[in-house]
Formats: C-alpha cells, sequence, structure tokens
C-alpha cells in the first residue's frame, strides 16, 4: 500500500514539476511549486522520513515560498510576454528533452 501512495505522489511531483516549466504567469508557476514541494513531502512521510518531510513543508513552503511569491508580487503584471502562449522553440526543446531522456533511460537499462 505504501508503494501506491510513493507512485501517486510522485505522479503527482512530477505533474505539477512540469506545471512549473510551462505556465506563463509567474504566481501560478509558483503555487505549482508549492503543490510540488508539498508532494515531495507526501513522499518523505511514506518513506516514514517525517521530520525531513515536516522541515519540507516548514521550512521550503512555509518560509521560502512566502519570499518568492512576495517578489513575484512586486513585478509588472501589466506584461505582454505573459500573454504569449509559447516560443517557437518550444517544439524543438521538447524534442531534445525527450531525445535526452532517451538516451538517459537506455543508458540506465544497460
Amino acid at each position: 500500500m505504501t508503494d501506491l501512495f510513493i507512485l501517486f505522489f510522485g505522479l503527482l511531483a512530477v505533474g505539477f514539476a512540469a506545471l512549473v516549466l510551462t505556465l506563463r504567469q509567474p504566481m501560478r508557476a509558483a503555487l505549482a511549486l508549492v503543490a510540488h514541494m508539498i508532494s515531495l513531502a507526501g513522499i518523505f512521510a511514506c518513506l516514514n522520513v517525517h521530520v525531513v518531510a515536516l522541515f519540507q513543508v516548514l521550512i521550503y513552503v512555509g518560509a521560502v515560498m512566502v519570499f518568492m511569491i512576495y517578489t513575484i508580487m512586486l513585478l509588472d503584471d501589466r506584461d505582454v510576454s505573459y500573454r504569449q502562449v509559447y516560443s517557437k522553440a518550444a517544439v524543438p526543446a521538447i524534442g531534445v528533452a525527450l531525445a535526452v531522456c532517451g538516451a538517459l533511460f537506455w543508458l540506465l537499462a544497460q
């Protein structure tokens, strides 16, 4: 049962990390980073490392993210670059990322 929870929190962590990279608005990306850190704390709790999970939530989510969100709120939100969908280099970047992941999996499989 613990393996199932670790898989669940791992998939959540990967999903929220992908959202951090793909969201255009800084505040939404910061909130996705908060959710990512909470899912990492869930993985630590499943591994019976409760102190690390507690520090993950208290220090990173509670303190560091407050400063990051405060800084984001000081940014000018009228910038038009937030409204652009994606860069033209997004498709080649995804191809390179998939090639690197495939090479890493191939190396690890040997």
